[in-house]
C-alpha cells in the first residue's frame, strides 16, 4: 500500500529537532524520522505528541529491560498512549529469555506481565530442561513451556524467512581479491609460521618426537 506522507527528520542540531517535534505535534508532518538517543533525551516532548504508530528498526538495541534508553522510550510511548508499536530485528534474543520478554513488553505496551512472572513461568523451566542431567519431568516441562512460549511468539512476532523473499533478493556474487602483504604484515606472518604453537598445530597428526 502506497501513500503520500510529509516526512521530517528529527536529528542533528537541537533547534532542528525542536522544529521537527513541533511540526509533528501540530500535524504538519505524518512521518518523523529520528534515533533512539533523540527520543530518550526528549522523552517528555515525545510523550506529549499523539502517535498513531511507532516503528523501531534494530529494536534489539533496547532489549535490556534495565536499560535507561529503553525505559525512557517505553515510558514516553506509554504516556502518549501509542498502541501501534512495531519493532524490526534479526536477533530478538541473544543469551537470556528476559531479552525476549523485554521486547514483547515494549511492543505490547506492558501487556505480557511482569518480568519476575515471565522468569518463573518460562525461563526457569526452560533452563532446567536444557541441563545435561535434566530429569524426565524437567524435560517434559521444558517441552510444555516451549509450546506455550511459541504461542506467545506467534501472537507478538511476525517472522520473515528468506524462502519467502528469495525471488526479491539479488543474486549473491563473491569477488576474491588477492592483496600483497605490507612489509610489517609479512614479518608478523612469518613469525607466526615459525612459532612453536603453530608448528605443533601443523604437525598435530604426525607422531610425537617423544614417542607417545
Amino acid at each position: 500500500t502506497w501513500g503520500c506522507f510529509r516526512v521530517m527528520l528529527c536529528h542533528g542540531p537541537k533547534p532542528k529537532q525542536a522544529d521537527a517535534m513541533v511540526a509533528a505535534a501540530d500535524g504538519q508532518c505524518e512521518v518523523l524520522l529520528t534515533t533512539y538517543a533523540v527520543v530518550a533525551k526528549n522523552s517528555e516532548d515525545f510523550a506529549s505528541i499523539k502517535w498513531a504508530v511507532s516503528i523501531f528498526d534494530e529494536v534489539h538495541l533496547i532489549k535490556n529491560p534495565k536499560g535507561k534508553t529503553r525505559k525512557s522510550i517505553a515510558d514516553a510511548l506509554y504516556r502518549a498512549k501509542c498502541t501501534g508499536i512495531f519493532g524490526l530485528s534479526g536477533t530478538p534474543m541473544s543469551n537470556e529469555y528476559k531479552e525476549l520478554w523485554s521486547l514483547y513488553d515494549f511492543v505490547s505496551s506492558r501487556r505480557v506481565g511482569e518480568l519476575k512472572d515471565f522468569n518463573a513461568h518460562y525461563s526457569k523451566a526452560l533452563r532446567e530442561g536444557q541441563k545435561r542431567k535434566a530429569s524426565q519431568f524437567e524435560l517434559a516441562n521444558r517441552m510444555k513451556k516451549q509450546q506455550q512460549l511459541k504461542k506467545l511468539m506467534d501472537a507478538w512476532m511476525l517472522q520473515r524467512f528468506k524462502t519467502i523473499i528469495k525471488d526479491q533478493m539479488p543474486n549473491k556474487e563473491d569477488n576474491i581479491v588477492f592483496c600483497k602483504l605490507a612489509s610489517e604484515q609479512q614479518v608478523v606472518y612469518e613469525r607466526i609460521l615459525e612459532s612453536p604453537d603453530y608448528v605443533a598445530l601443523k604437525n598435530a597428526e604426525e607422531p610425537c618426537w617423544c614417542g607417545s
